[in-house]
């Protein structure tokens, strides 16, 4: 049964039909209520869907029991109402004015201007333009389309709003401000008769920022430092900022940057020590920070601009290295590493792999170096120095070597009476002039033994030396063993060393001071006086090789040769001007070598001619030799000398076999005299006084060739030599051969080599050494830095090596194969076959560099008549200068009269100065006025013949430049001081001088 409830029932629809509601009031003398009369009441206001009875029941139930008339209510109907659109919402970020902006707040914000604020309009414009569109096919003209395009234009309005500031915060730049919400538009509801109801209209939302504000998509950033200003429905930024600054290290993990934004002028900026300081926490290396004035420079410059300092590094710029060092001894191998800073080249690791394969160094534990490596590329550490690669294992040295001295000392009867001379010759106790390889001086003090020695005789000889154990460098390669260590060596004058031994390099009086490992050593000059004499095995004539005394030694006078006379037996025949003549030339000279001093009477048999000898061509069978003076000999030249040396130093006297065949001789020097015999012969005497009767004389064939000539004199004829060479004699022919032959080297077995006629070598001229021939030189070998001269022509086979030493001049024509470094100097032409190189050559004739691919290349030429070379100068453009058209030879003459004239200039402005510091001396000034009348005159003829000279020089002689190859830049060619240098490569040409115009030119080949 249905509910019935007694009262007042009416429908109640608020203003916007939102709602409707039963509004019910009790009354127990009321109309009766069931649901459907309810729902008939919603009927009437045009309420639909009818309400439910089953919610209307208990309304009525609860209703009908309600003992009170006041007014119960029963929603029916509810409708949707419209949702109002929301604005732009920005949640703040917590941004407190610190305490040192807080005093600047109010001056700042009262002097900032209203907030500037703008909102952008945008509209499309349309626009139509004409393009022209090709046809279907290549051949139909194109079309013309109109198109449509939409453009988007934006303007700025400006925005005014409430000014009123509500909230004040602080920001630095970049910093982030808030997050903006965006905002939500208005959604429409129904009322409850299904009728949309809009939302209410409101402003359009929009939050206005200003100056100094960022926004991204939903964050706010500050674009400057300052405070932040908040509005209504806006907010800006007004600026007040302090200096920002930060110390960073780069990408790298190296380089240090410093970052610097200017604020406010009223905040104190960062110092340049401030600065550095936190770069150096940050681990920079001290020794590669910029000063600190730069910083302070920076930071200036910044403030003055208001310019930021962006990304400035803190670090000196530096270039990255790898390198790989090893010691001298290549013992150890180190690897340096050093990153690229501040712009510089970075450290990569294909440069460190490159300075590894290119260092050759073995042994390396790669793994390690690998692991050592990453982790300095990604370590903060800028260098890394002398990191061990490899170390080698050094070699040991072996047992000590042992010295044999071999030269036997002077007994201490012979020795100290020397010893005694020396000192009192130098009181110092010290030997002046014995300053040689070693430094310091020989002291007499503590001398062990003294020796009389030749030149190259054999001191001393070291033992064999024993090798340690091997070792091996950092290359891999293996060390030998070392050989024990050499005693304590002190070599003075006249000591040399050739590996193990020990010799005199001149003969004297060798001194020596000994001990367990030590050994000191020096050679003074002495020598007594002493006389060879020697005579012939039919003891006719007596010759002498006197020798004059040196150093400390006792002195060369007539008894000493009288004594060794007396010594060989010769008692007759002595001719004592002769000796004392001879003795004057050793004691000036130094020797007198070959004097006779005695000549026996010889028997002549009836009608022989007699023959005088003025050369010792007849020393042959048995020669006696006696010594006067020291018991030893220095060795003499000639096998006669050597041979009696070696015996004189056994007994005074001795005989020997020795038979003379050859001495060098100049052309016109004397041979011998002949003189027609006595019909009735004459008796004799010989040197020991023995008498020879005329039936011992003998008659000695003497026969000669076209070598010797022959001049009459009143009573005979004299034999003289026709030509420079070697004179032989065999006891019965007489010839001079003007050539010689050398097998082998020219080198320390020969010496310098110096003969008057033709020399012939098989080998080499070694380093140092000169040869030089009246005729012309024939080399089979190679000349290296040494003299070469020829009075005739030169030829080299095997070429020349000079070093920048080597000398080859010739009175006639140079040949050769080919010439690096040497000097050139000839008459005549110089023939090269391959080419020369950085040479000085110098010429009367023509330089011809005659192979196909021969050139001339560096140095300096001067050829009378020019050259022909292939090729002349070089690609890489070194300077070759070649002078041509002049006679060289008396440009020489030239140089050697001015420097001549120099010297008299010299010497005549000496005495002037004298002549001015006489006064009245009159002795000295007649004596300085003769010598300065003498000095002019000698200049006078200087500067006439130099005048003479001068003019032959500049004579023209036809000459000119045949190249037939190349001549490259960098040859200048001189003549008669005109010059032209090449600047561009050419081929097949000819230089000459055109004497019409005065200049150097060129023609076709």
């Amino acid at each position: 049964m249905a509910a019935i409830a007694k009262g007042n029932a009416v429908i109640v629809i608020n203003a916007d039909e939102t709602e409707a509601k039963l509004v019910f009031t009790p009354d127990a003398e009321g109309l009766g209520w069931d649901p459907d009369a309810i729902i008939k009441l919603t009927g009437e206001h045009r309420l639909s869907p009818a309400p439910s009875p089953k919610t209307l029941e208990p309304f009525l139930q609860k209703a009908a029991k309600v003992k009170t008339k006041d007014p119960m209510e029963l929603t029916l109907y509810q409708g949707q109402p419209a949702e109002a659109p929301e604005g732009e919402r920005i949640a703040w970020e917590t941004l407190p004015v610190p305490g040192d902006i807080a005093p600047f707040r109010e001056e700042t914000l009262s002097r900032a201007p209203p907030p500037e604020l703008y909102r952008i309009r945008v509209e499309k414009i349309k626009k139509e333009t004409i393009v022209k569109k090709p046809g279907p096919l290549p051949f139909l003209p194109s079309k013309e389309e109109k198109v449509t395009v939409w453009e988007k234009k934006e303007t700025k309005e400006r925005v005014e709003v409430n000014a009123g500031v509500k909230e004040v915060r602080y920001a630095l730049k970049g910093q982030k401000l808030g997050t903006v919400s965006p905002p939500k538009p208005g959604k429409p509801g129904k009322n409850i008769f299904n009728r949309p109801i809009p939302p209410e209209a409101q402003g359009d939302g929009t939050f206005f920022l200003g100056l100094g504000i960022d926004r991204g998509k939903n964050d706010l950033n500050a674009l400057y430092g300052g405070f932040l200003r908040i509005g209504d429905n806006w907010a800006d930024m007004v600026p007040l900022a302090k200096h920002r600054w930060s110390v960073d290290r780069g990408a790298d993990g190296v380089t240090i940057f410093f970052k610097f934004e200017p604020g406010d002028r009223r905040f104190t900026p960062p110092k340049g020590t401030e600065v550095l300081a936190a770069a150096l926490e940050k681990g920079a290396p001290q020794a590669n920070l910029v000063p600190a004035e730069t910083v302070d420079e920076a930071v200036n410059r910044s403030l003055e601009t208001g310019t930021a300092v962006e990304a400035f590094s803190l670090l000196q710029a530096q270039e990255a290295m790898a390198k790989v060092e090893v010691s001298p001894d290549r013992m150890e191998a180190v690897l340096r590493l050093r990153k690229g800073l501040a712009g510089g080249v970075p450290l990569e690791m294909k440069m460190i792999g490159r300075a590894l394969r290119e260092s050759g160094v073995q042994g390396i534990d790669m793994e390690k170096l690998k692991t050592d490596i990453k982790s300095f590329m990604e370590g903060k550490e800028t260098e890394l120095l002398n990191y061990p690669l490899a170390q080698g294992k050094a070699s040991t040295r072996g047992k000590d070597r042992e010295l044999e001295i071999t030269v036997a000392f002077l007994e201490e009867a012979q020795a100290a009476p020397i010893l005694e001379r020396i000192g009192k010759a130098g009181t110092s106790g010290v030997l002046a002039g014995t300053a040689g390889p070693m430094s310091g001086e020989f002291s007499l003090e503590g001398v062990t033994g003294l020796a009389l020695v030749e030149k190259d005789a054999k001191i001393a000889r070291m033992g064999p030396a024993a090798a340690g154990e091997p070792g091996r460098d950092v290359f891999g390669t293996v060390l030998p063993g070392l050989p024990g260590n050499d005693p304590e060596l002190k070599l003075f004058q006249g000591i040399a060393r050739h590996g193990a031994g020990i010799t005199a390099s001149q003969g004297g009086l060798l001194l020596v001071k000994a001990a367990e490992r030590s050994f000191q050593a020096a050679i003074i000059e002495y020598r007594d006086g002493r006389a060879l004499v020697r005579t012939s095995e039919d003891a006719m004539t007596a010759w002498g090789d006197l020798f004059a005394a040196a150093g400390a030694g006792l002195s060369l006078t007539p008894e000493t040769v009288m004594k060794a006379l007396a010594a060989a037996e010769v008692v007759k025949g002595i001719d004592k001007g002769a000796v004392e003549q001879a003795v004057r030339t050793a004691n000036e000279k130094g020797r007198c070598m070959g004097t006779i001093l005695a000549r026996g009477e010889p028997p002549l048999a009836k009608n022989i001619p007699h023959v005088r000898w003025l050369v010792p061509i007849e020393w042959s069978g048995l020669l006696s030799a006696a010594a006067a003076g020291s018991p030893e000999e220095a060795k003499a030249e000639g096998s006669v000398e050597k041979a009696v040396a070696e015996v004189a130093a056994k007994a005074k006297i001795a005989e020997l076999p020795v038979k003379i065949q050859t001495m060098q001789v100049n052309a016109g020097t004397p041979i011998a005299e002949i003189r027609p015999g006595d019909p009735e012969g004459r008796a004799g005497w010989d040197l020991r006084g023995a008498a020879l009767g005329p039936e011992r004389g003998i008659a000695a064939p003497l026969r000669h060739d076209d070598s010797v000539t022959e001049t009459p004199l009143w009573d005979g004829v004299r034999l003289a030599a026709a030509r420079s060479g070697t004179l032989h004699y065999d006891g019965k022919d007489l010839k001079i051969s003007s050539l010689k032959g050398i097998k082998g080297d020219v080198g320390a077995a020969t010496g310098n080599i110096n003969f008057p006629g033709e020399l012939r070598i098989q080998g080499n001229v070694a380093s140092g050494f000169s040869v030089m021939a009246g005729l012309n030189v024939l080399v089979g070998g190679r000349v290296e830095s040494s003299l070469v001269s020829a009075g005739g022509k030169a030829v080299i086979t095997g070429g020349i090596r000079g070093a920048g030493k080597g000398v080859i001049r010739a009175r006639s024509t140079i040949e050769t194969a080919f010439v690096e470094e040497a000097t050139l100097l000839a008459v005549d032409d110089i023939r090269v076959a391959k080419g020369c190189v950085r040479c000085n050559i110098k010429t009367n004739g023509k330089l011809l560099v005659m192979g196909e691919t021969g050139k001339l290349a560096g140095g300096v030429c001067r050829a009378r008549r020019g050259l022909e070379v292939w090729e002349l100068g070089s690609e890489k453009g070194n300077q070759t200068e070649v002078s041509f058209g002049q006679d060289y030879l008396v440009k020489d003459q030239i140089e050697m009269l001015e420097g001549e004239l120099e010297k008299v200039n010299a010497a005549l402005k000496g005495i002037e100065g004298r002549i001015a510091a006489a006064g009245a001396h009159t002795a000295v000034l007649d004596a300085a006025r003769a010598e300065k009348v003498k000095g002019l005159k000698t200049r006078e003829q200087l500067n006439m013949k130099l005048f003479t000279l001068r003019e032959k020089f500049e004579i023209h002689h036809e000459s000119e430049l045949r190249i037939r190859g190349p001549v490259h830049p960098g040859v200048v060619m001189e003549s008669h001081g005109r010059y032209c240098e090449v600047n561009r490569r050419r081929t097949g040409v000819v230089f000459y001088f055109d004497r019409a115009t005065g200049q150097i030119r060129e023609r076709g080949l």
